[in-house]
């Protein structure tokens, strides 16, 4: 498997010149690079500027899961874990 880019990442406005009419364009960028594109709204630029620490946040609660489930109101453990581990999947997937 191939790794990521590591965060952290930040979504950053920019006005694209390039494009025969000047065009609002989101960079989301590592500190150095442009790690993605994104035209339209920022949300979708923040919402993936934050993946880094989404998946982070994901990993760290998956091993809490497989440490004590005894915490998780109505035994939703396998459940809330089956769900974590099919995004933390999809994000680490090449």
């Amino acid at each position: 498997m191939s790794k990521h880019t590591p965060g952290p990442w930040t979504a950053e406005w920019h006005l694209e010149t390039r494009h025969p009419k000047d065009h609002p364009q989101w960079h989301v960028e590592d500190g150095l690079d442009c790690v993605a594109d994104v035209y339209g709204g920022g949300a979708n630029a923040r919402l993936i500027a934050a993946a880094p620490d989404l998946l982070a946040a994901l990993q760290a609660c998956r091993r809490v899961l497989g440490i004590r489930d005894d915490f998780v109101p109505l035994g939703h453990a396998a459940e809330l874990a089956s769900i974590i581990d099919k995004a933390i999947a999809k994000a680490e997937r090449e």
